[in-house]
Parts: structure tokens; sequence; C-alpha cells
């Protein structure tokens, strides 16, 4: 089983814990075709969804809109580039929206050749990312251009993938000695040899989401949506209780996080609150014309950062904030350096951190510390040309990174190097994992079309913190 420890609201994952020998009892359903409409939602929001070429050149430049530039680019700025498209961008919620316009062609500049360039001009500067196939080579600001080394990448992870089930999840939850998992309209929670998969609450479910409380691990949360898109929440007070509907706060339902005694909700483009008292709070609406597209909190619920997009159906380039106190007081972060993209990871980690995954296309992952209130670039094990990709942490502060061809990484904090971790079994065709997401110190949870795992390191495997 999974290890308790309340205290400090942490999960430790018993390598002795095999869930295939009490494997969920099989059930024979008709998997019906559905695309679930908060992803499509989530992409609508982000405004992702822009196409590149290959081997050109690509500058972002960011300049206060007029109604003469409305539907015209600037000349470019830069020999040999060519203006292309215009998105809006935003510095933080109050600010007015900035041009962003995107230049293709070749560049080499001061000795270096690169196959794109993507540049931002801030308040106080000029910001750009150099790429070369797909990795990033330097980065300027101000045209103080530095380097980028290639990322160190450590020996294969030793270690072992235990078999879940030969199910593929949508949701997993450890919480205190529980395992809670979803597989479509199927739910269990892993407390015994007795664990069974069970029929979600509702008529025509063809997905569902599990979230359980750190501070009473017996006490669980279910979002389910039906066929036709309509979305239920239910709660549960106990193992053996019944599944209680609640009323929603708000839909779409993108996102529901448990948070010591609380449950955290993405629903309607705002951060919503429910507590076992059974009441709804509003932790965070964002300012008109914004909503909320993705958060992150730490497992506290002091720590919390947000990505807006503005509404109205505008696609662009949105803010990130960042609260220190749960919520009461929120603070505009630096712009990260661009590639084109918003985020579509967000990860606190430990020590204060917060890394981004930007897919761009290429991919980028960067990682923004308080301390220096900049974000920093970390390079990719391999070149991300795709732009799809996951973040993910555990609990002593190393990333978890699925790239392109559904290659599996951590970034190892204290030798700043990448180490890749041995494929899923039954893993088809380099495809990424549906989900993945790391279990107390050191233990990673992924879900592949043949069903889910938890890869354990060996103890002499390089750990972190």
């Amino acid at each position: 089983m999974l290890d308790e420890s309340l205290s400090r609201l942490h999960v430790e994952f018993d390598p002795r814990w095999t869930p295939a020998t009490y494997r969920p009892r099989r059930r024979t359903i008709r998997t019906l075709p559905f695309a679930w409409k908060a992803g499509a939602v989530a992409l609508l929001l982000l405004g992702v969804g822009a196409a590149s070429r290959p081997n050109v050149a690509r500058l972002l430049l960011h300049s206060a809109p007029s109604a003469s530039a409305a539907h015209h680019a600037a000349p470019s700025p830069w020999p040999g580039l060519a203006p292309s498209a215009i998105v809006p961008a935003y510095a933080s919620p109050s600010s007015r929206p900035a041009r962003e316009t995107t230049y293709l062609g070749r560049l080499k500049w001061q000795g270096t050749l690169t196959d794109e360039v993507v540049a931002v001009n801030t308040a106080s500067g000029t910001m750009a990312v150099g790429y070369r196939r797909s990795a990033a080579v330097w980065a300027t600001w101000n045209h103080q251009m530095q380097n980028i080394a290639p990322a160190k990448v450590l020996p294969l992870a030793t270690g072992r993938w235990q078999a879940g089930s030969n199910k593929p999840l949508t949701s997993f939850a450890a919480a205190g000695p529980y395992a809670y998992v979803t597989s479509g309209a199927l739910w269990a929670v892993m407390d015994g040899p007795s664990s069974h998969w069970a029929a979600a609450p509702g008529v025509n479910v063809v997905r569902s989401l599990i979230a359980a409380l750190p501070a009473d691990p017996t006490h669980s949360l279910l979002l389910t949506e039906a066929a036709g898109g309509a979305q239920s929440l239910y709660v549960r007070s106990g193992l053996r209780a019944s599944w209680t509907p609640i009323a929603l706060p708000g839909v779409p339902v993108l996102q529901t996080v448990a948070v010591a005694n609380e449950y955290w909700v993405l629903a309607g483009g705002v951060i919503r609150v429910w507590t076992p008292a059974g009441t709804w709070r509003t932790l965070y609406a964002p300012p008109k014309n914004f909503v909320v597209s993705t958060f992150a909190v730490s497992p506290d619920g002091s720590r919390i950062v947000v990505l807006l997009a503005p509404s109205s159906g505008v696609s662009g380039v949105g803010p990130l904030l960042l609260s220190n106190d749960g919520g009461r007081q929120w603070t505009p972060m630096a712009t990260p350096w661009p590639n084109g993209s918003s985020p579509t990871s967000l990860v606190l980690e430990p020590d204060g951190a917060v890394a981004a995954f930007l897919p761009g296309p290429p991919g980028l992952i960067e990682q923004y510390r308080p301390s220096t209130g900049a974000w920093s670039i970390l390079p990719t094990p391999t070149a991300n040309s795709a732009g799809t990709g996951a973040l993910a942490a555990n609990g002593n502060g190393n990333l978890l990174y699925s790239g392109p061809g559904g290659h599996l990484y951590r970034y190892v904090q204290p030798s700043g190097a990448w180490q890749p971790l041995p494929p899923i079994p039954g893993g088809s065709g380099g495809q990424p994992p549906s989900l993945l997401m790391g279990i107390g110190t050191n233990e990673v949870v992924a879900s592949s079309p043949h069903g889910w795992f938890v890869f354990v390191p060996d103890s002499s495997a390089p750990s972190g913190r």
C-alpha cells in the first residue's frame, strides 16, 4: 500500500505494494467515441494551435497597437525576415494588449546560424531566443547574447515498472494509504485485495476524474461527463460511503485539485474552493476580459500560480500571476523567454521555483526562481520540434518530462542533468503517456493504452534532495 505521512502532507510509495496481486476485477463496457470537451476548451483558451514551418526564422515583436497598424505589420527590423502574422500579447491583467508580430526567414546573428528566432519587446527591453534544429542555442537580453549549453544527460535510470491494471487511466490521486484511479467511466480505490472497478454515478457517463483529500484520505471527489457533454460533481465521505451529488461551481470544469482538506476547482475560468462543510467560495476571479486557463498549487495551498488567457474568443499569449499567501495577494510574474506560446504545464517545485512547458513549437522548458524574479531556460534532453510534452514533479523537486516520441525523463536537480526512464511496458509507437505524475519522493505514475504503471527507482539511483 501507500505509506501515510499526513503531518507533512507527503506521500511515499511503498515498493512492496504490488497492485497486480489485487488487480481490480474486469468489467466489460462499450467504448463510446468521445472527445473530452475540457481539453478542446483549454486549447481554445490558450490559443496554441498556430502552425509553424521547419527551418525558418521567426521573430516576434511587441509594440503598442494602433488603428493604422491593426491589420498591417511593421517592416521587418532585421534584414531577411518578413512579417507573417499578428496576435495580441499581455504582460499583466491590467495592461493593454501589445502587437506580437511574427517574422519569417533565415538568420545568422553574431556568427551563429539559427533556424528559428523568437523575440519579444517588454517594457524594460528586448528578449529573444535562437533555435537550431528546434533546440534553444542562445538567448539575448537587449542584444547581449548568452549561449545555451546542450542539456546534460545521465545514463538510463535503473528501477522497475510495477503494473497497476490493464486499463489506461484518466486520473490518479494518492492520499494517505490509498490510490484512487479512474478509467473512462470506471473508478476504483486501491485499499486492499477487495478493490474493484465500479461504474461512475450518472447516465451515459464516458469520462471521470477523481481527487482525494490529503488531510482526510477517505474523502474523495468525482467529476463525470456524459456523452452529450454534461458534467456532474460528486463527493464521498468514506471508503464505503455512496457518492453524493453537489452543485457545480460553474462550467466547464477543467481542473480538480485536492489541497489539505479542500478541493480546488477551475470552472468557468474562475478558481473556486469546496470544503467538506459543503460550501463553495471564490479563490480567484480574473479581471474583466480574462479567464484562468490553468493553475498549479503547492500541497499546503500557500503558493499558487495561474495562467490567464483573454476571453471573448480572442486568442493570445496571456500573463502569469503568483500568490505566496494562499490567494489573498497576486503579483504578475516576469515575462517568460519567448517561443510564441503560453505554458500548457505549470509545476510548483518544493524550493519555491516554478517550472513551465511552452509548446511553441519548438517546445521549451523554463524555470522561474523568486530569488531572482526571472526565468531561465532548461535545455531539453532532445530537440522538441513537435511542441508536444508535459511536466510534473516529485516531492524531492526533480522534474518529470514527457517529450516527443513518448520518451520520459526526470531532471535531477543537484546534477543539473536529465535522466531517461525506461520505456513504459507495452508502450506503442512512441506514443506519450496519457497521464504522467510524480508520487512520493521519487516514484512515477504513467499510463499507456495497455494499462497504468508505477516506476520505482533503485535505492542507489540519484534522487535529488
